[in-house]
């Protein structure tokens, strides 16, 4: 093998990597598992509880289904806007997603997640 096929071969695999990468993060799942309620909190101190086990899995399934945008955490980009928090529960855990009211999209760290849910 000369060095130019070896330059070639490393790249190509290099960029295979990425493009993998890529696939993975904008189709792993944002939230899994198994839990028995869901807490929506909306900013003013309206609490609603969901203990549906089918509703909560569509909730989940449209989380982690919806298409979604990668946003580095740079801030508070929805501090203007109302916004709430959904609490995920089981007896061994709890995760916790914000999401903008307005907008009904949910919210994580690197992500923005286009549901456009009426939390309401």
């Amino acid at each position: 093998m000369t060095k130019k096929n070896l330059v070639y071969s490393t790249v190509f695999i290099i960029l295979l990597v990425i493009l993998f990468t890529i696939i993975w993060a904008y189709h792993h799942k944002i939230i899994d598992g198994h839990y028995t309620r869901l807490t929506i909190k909306e900013m003013g101190g309206t609490t609603k509880s969901i203990s549906d086990i089918d509703e909560i899995n569509k909730i989940m399934d449209d989380i982690n289904n919806s298409p979604r945008s990668f946003n580095p955490n740079n801030g508070f980009r929805y501090d203007y806007l109302p916004h709430g928090v959904l609490i995920f529960e089981n007896a061994e855990e709890k995760i916790e997603l914000g999401f903008v009211i307005s907008k009904g999209n949910v919210v994580t760290k690197n992500w923005e997640i286009e549901i456009g849910f009426e939390f309401e």
